[in-house]
């Protein structure tokens, strides 16, 4: 039997160990350092367990997870009953501290105190709770450590608390109210129903000005959201309300696997308030209503809407969530509404109908139809002349579009007609290449329309037509143009948008057709004609020709006596000839201008692109110096030749030479200075 005694005396030792090491003083200090390894173990910080006392009945902790959070708990238990009675305090004072567990920043502080009682298999979890200010009541059942009912009641919590927690600007305040009643989490048969309200609710206007750059008015709200959980289905209804917009939308959704039968309401007054979630310039009212109903395979939305004022339907089709068909339909809308509500100015008036039917979204093999017109259009002349200070008379036009998608490919038929103005094009375009294949035709009765885009004072009629064909790595642009009532052909090249090379000519063109245009006085009258050869056009490779003859020129002398306040001049008549060649960086010109008051001859003019500098020589030969008398107010005789160079790089750099008065006069002009250097000598 001595066997027996000594495994009898083992074992009270065995349990005397650990009995001293769990549930004595001296056991505790043992161990603690061990439990806080542990814990520290599972935490991405360092936390100290600042109290750990145990005993056969009863514990208490204190674990100090940062300087400003703890956790204490203390109670009672039992082993051999396996119950607990326990009571807990929480103080999360910096919540801002705890960013490295909850793996998202948090701000501000929450309290909770409550208590724990049960068995193993059956806990209670009581307490309550400061969080965002209000008064929480709360109780969690754990059945085997998992919860099977959730009771809660969140009472006056404030909505710009709950923000700034979030680490967002309390861009809202509110007083917050939920109240949660779940009697089974098994999301195969849940049971129970939720309830939210917000009352009190005010948008922080100065926050939306300084942020968002939105003006808003005083801008009250509540909203209420009920739910109701039966099995694997939500009933729920919601409502928002405010003196900006109206939400409403109720209906039955079930999560796994996702099937919707629901309705919506929306009905805003002001869309600007939601420009911090659509990153749009939007504004104006808008309204619309509709049923969702499907699931995540196949689902459908149903809806009509005000939009500017139409009368608009549509329906969307969709396959895993995803847009499959769209079907649109716009019934008079008024474009003037329209383009305040994209946050337009109000360029124009007018119907506006749109008829889209889109039967596969997918963008390599776009399918369907666009049909957009604008009938009894009028142009905003008020808006024009504040905006472009252009002064229109009153303008009517109308527009249509007929675009065809298929596939990869869109063709298109479109006119825009004006009093001012009309455009027709028509042909192909393929988004994915830019490929077009297409024709034009420009009918312009008043080019100052075009200021907007030209920023150009251009005025009078052009007429343009011709194709465009290719894609973006080499696009082909041929016309023709009635350009200053001359017969102008073009040919461009474009290599990834930029020309690559240019033939034009221009036959006849009447300059002072073209002087009106650029918004110049008429001081002369002659043909023009221009013959364009650039077969590369790339900055610094340029390599061409450009031909261009003057004939029959008379300069308007009542014209240019005016303008430059001279004397009456007599009849003068010109004509001219100039070549440029173009080479790299350089465009080299020689020009040829004989006229009865007198010639001009350059030899070599060069504009050197990289230099940004041009230099060029010239020789100016007057007739008859009493031809000049208009000018000078002085009569004078015999002829003169002047010889001279010019510079113009930083500064400008004027010579002029010539032998007159049995002398030579000799001068010399820099920048804006007057001539220096001046000698006369017989």
């Amino acid at each position: 039997m001595k066997w027996f005694g000594a495994l009898l005396g083992i074992l009270i030792t065995v349990f005397a160990v650990i009995y001293i090491l769990l549930f004595t003083s001296l056991g505790n200090g043992i161990i603690a350092p061990i439990v806080e390894k542990k814990i520290n173990e599972s935490l991405p910080f360092k936390a100290s367990l600042k109290k750990f006392e145990l005993d056969s009945s009863s514990f208490a902790i204190l674990l100090q997870l940062t300087q400003n959070n703890h956790i204490e708990a203390a109670g009672n238990f039992s082993l051999f009953a396996q119950n607990l009675n326990a009571v807990y305090r929480v103080r999360l004072n910096r919540l801002n501290e705890l960013e490295e567990l909850t793996q998202t920043p948090l701000y501000g502080k929450v309290h909770t105190d409550g208590n724990v009682t049960g068995t193993l298999d059956e806990l209670l979890i009581a307490g309550k709770s400061d969080v965002a200010k209000s008064t929480t009541d709360y109780a969690v059942t754990l059945t085997e450590f998992s919860p099977t009912d959730i009771q809660a009641q969140l009472r006056n919590a404030k909505l710009d608390t709950l923000l700034q927690m979030a680490g967002q600007k309390p861009y809202s305040s509110a007083d917050l109210s939920l109240k949660i009643n779940l009697k089974n989490i098994d999301p195969e048969a849940m049971d129970g129903d939720i309830v939210l309200n917000m009352m009190q609710g005010r948008i922080n206007t100065k926050l939306m000005k300084e942020d968002f750059n939105l003006t808003l008015p005083h801008t009250d709200y509540t909203m209420k959201l009920t739910g109701e959980l039966a099995g694997k289905q939500i009933k729920y209804s919601t409502k928002l309300d405010s003196n900006l917009a109206y939400i409403f939308s109720q209906g039955k959704v079930t999560p796994d696997p996702l099937e919707a039968d629901l309705k919506y309401e929306v009905n805003i007054k002001e869309l600007a308030l939601f420009k911090p979630i659509t990153n749009a310039p939007l504004r104006g009212p808008f309204a619309t209503n509709g049923t969702v109903k499907g699931d995540q395979k196949k689902m459908r939305i149903l809806g009509d809407s005000d939009l500017a004022g139409s009368k608009t339907t549509y329906d969307v089709a969709l396959q895993e969530l995803k847009p499959h068909r769209v079907i649109a339909k716009i019934d008079d809308a008024r474009l003037a509404k329209l383009l305040y509500m994209v946050g337009e100015p109000n360029f124009a008036n007018g119907n506006l109908d749109v008829d889209l039917t889109l039967t596969n979204l997918d963008p390599d093999n776009l399918q369907g139809h666009a049909d957009v017109k604008i009938s009894k259009g009028v142009i905003n002349t008020k808006v024009m002349k504040k905006s472009y200070n252009i002064n229109l008379p009153k303008t009517t036009f109308i527009y249509d579009l007929d675009a065809v998608l298929d596939g990869q490919q869109i063709g298109y038929n479109t006119v825009f007609a004006s009093d001012l103005a009309m455009i027709d094009s028509r042909g192909t375009f393929i988004p994915k290449t830019t490929g077009l294949d297409l024709s034009y035709r420009l009918a312009i009765e008043k080019l100052e329309l075009l200021k907007p885009i030209t920023n150009a004072p251009l005025r009078g009629a052009l007429n343009l037509s011709g194709t465009v064909k290719g894609d973006k790595k080499l696009l082909t642009l041929q016309g023709r143009s009635d350009l200053a009532r001359s017969d102008t052909t073009f040919k461009v090249k474009l290599a990834e948008f930029a020309p690559k090379s240019i033939q034009a000519k221009v036959k006849r063109l009447q300059l002072k057709n073209l002087l009106y245009m650029v918004s110049q006085p008429n001081y002369a009258n002659a043909l023009l004609d221009v013959d364009v050869a650039i077969t590369n056009a790339k900055k610094g490779e340029l390599e061409g020709k450009i031909v261009s003859l003057i004939s029959r020129g008379v300069v308007n002398g009542d014209v240019v006596s005016k303008e430059f306040e001279f004397k009456p001049m007599s009849r003068v008549t010109f004509r001219g000839k100039t070549e440029t060649s173009l080479n790299g960086d350089l465009i080299d010109t020689k020009a040829d201008i004989v006229s009865t008051l007198a010639d001009l001859t350059v030899k070599q003019a060069r504009i050197d692109l990289a230099k940004e500098l041009t230099t060029s020589d010239y020789r100016a030969k007057i007739h008859n110096l009493d031809k000049l008398y208009f000018a000078t107010e002085r009569h004078l005789k015999g002829a003169m030749t002047i010889t001279g160079d010019l510079k113009k790089g930083e500064h400008l750099d004027l010579t002029a030479h010539s032998k007159t008065l049995g002398g030579n006069f000799d001068a010399k002009l820099h920048d804006e200075s007057p001539p220096k250097n001046i000698t006369l000598f017989p």
